[in-house]
């Protein structure tokens, strides 16, 4: 079998006592009628990652996740607001939101001579690095003028602290600084972003003033002296936060699509980005240069998330699926994460044995961490994928049940 994304062969080789002459996956691709020449048709089980556990439901888009810093509590976030679990899939305390209007409200006119439709929605959130605050971007109005404001929630008491004053615009992301001591906003124009005393909220300092397209996401560079911009123009920006100025605009990496996704690698000096095209890219974080550019997605990639240990990569996309990477030789870890709707947020557990992914449906799933590859000579590989697996492995590397070739005809 084959990724129609990657183009690479995905899950084992099905190997068999005679010719292979027909092919039908089952409506629901779970199985796989395989018809030979000795006029036997045999049914496989397709392997596919399953979720552990009961799927969590959160009524509205799954835009935000976050583990707690000790992995019992999972926050999520979506235009309703958010609200922390337990890890069985049970609510901890009430939804964090703070609505001025009614869903599906209406205020009238200023004449009085008609109702507009009213606009009360979180668009993104951003836990701090400290694990005590939430901070979200809301748009609120009326169909006819929307504006923004940010917010700074209690993450123990679920209290909101603090509000901004109101925005002209909606507001397109909030990001933390890795002290938990600024946080940035922006909006959908150029020139709009701003850096607030995060535990108050005020004063404001404009920051990016110089740069001349929209920005999609912005993080905090691990010393928070840098910013890593994704553009709405096919680069990526590095911007010094005191000089308020871009650092080696020659050396800025492009796309040649919108970026969506941005981060920082924790081990070394690499940036990694994530395109409206679906495509990921590895990059010299000194240079510029580009490492590697990955080929993972047939969508927009979303969300960006590096492994505790920083050695392998969560990417979740438009195109339904969350995929594993290792970050040094940028190959696919595994068999994708597949959804029924487009993946919108992703994050690593803290002990990096699981994950957690949040779909447009409201659906948020948690998945075990593929095993890294294997090292060892061939025998030892074999071994360890038989005891793993149950399974044997052939001279060729062909994969396949130990009952496979004795099978009876169904």
């Amino acid at each position: 079998m084959w990724d129609t994304t990657t183009l690479g062969p995905t899950g084992p080789t099905f190997k068999l006592s005679s010719a292979v002459t027909g092919l039908a996956f089952a409506p629901d691709g779970r199985s796989l009628a395989i018809g030979q020449d000795d006029g036997a048709v045999r049914l496989w089980d397709v392997p596919r990652p399953r979720s552990i556990g009961a799927p969590l439901k959160v009524i509205k888009a799954a835009h935000g996740l976050a583990f707690s810093r000790d992995g019992r509590t999972l926050l999520t976030s979506s235009s309703l607001g958010s609200r922390k679990w337990d890890l069985d899939g049970n609510p901890l305390g009430p939804l964090m939101n703070s609505r001025r209007y009614e869903p599906g409200g209406k205020v009238l006119s200023a004449d009085g001579r008609r109702t507009y439709d009213v606009v009360d929605f979180v668009e993104a959130t951003a836990v701090s690095p400290d694990q005590r605050s939430l901070a979200v971007a809301r748009w609120l109005g009326n169909e006819r003028h929307v504006r923004g404001c940010a917010e700074v929630w209690d993450l123990a008491t679920g209290a909101r602290l603090h509000q901004t004053e109101e925005q002209p615009l909606p507001l397109a992301g909030v990001a933390y600084s890795p002290d938990s001591n600024r946080l940035l906003t922006w909006d959908a124009r150029p020139q709009s972003t701003l850096l607030w005393d995060a535990p108050r909220l005020q004063p404001a300092r404009p920051l990016i003033r110089s740069l001349d397209t929209p920005i999609s996401r912005a993080v905090f560079s691990p010393d928070g002296q840098t910013l890593l911009l994704a553009c709405r123009d096919g680069t990526a920006r590095l911007w010094d936060v005191v000089r308020d100025q871009e650092i080696v605009p020659e050396r800025r990496p492009n796309h040649g699509y919108p970026v969506t996704a941005v981060a920082f690698d924790p081990l070394g000096s690499r940036i990694v980005t994530g395109s409206q095209a679906g495509t990921l890219g590895l990059w010299d974080l000194s240079t510029g240069s580009l490492l590697r550019n990955i080929r993972g997605h047939a969508d927009e990639v979303a969300s960006l998330a590096f492994s505790p240990d920083g050695q392998s990569l969560l990417t979740a996309s438009h195109d339904g699926t969350a995929r594993f990477w290792d970050v040094e030789s940028g190959q696919q870890l595994g068999p994708p994460l597949r959804h029924t709707d487009a993946v919108l947020s992703a994050a690593f557990h803290p002990d990096g044995r699981s994950v957690v992914t949040g779909a447009k449906d409201g659906m948020v799933l948690r998945w075990q961490v593929p095993l890294p590859p294997l090292e060892g000579t061939v025998d030892q590989v074999r071994l360890t994928v038989e005891l793993q697996t149950g399974m044997e492995m052939d001279q060729q590397g062909a994969i396949y049940a130990s009952s496979a070739l004795n099978e009876s005809p169904k």
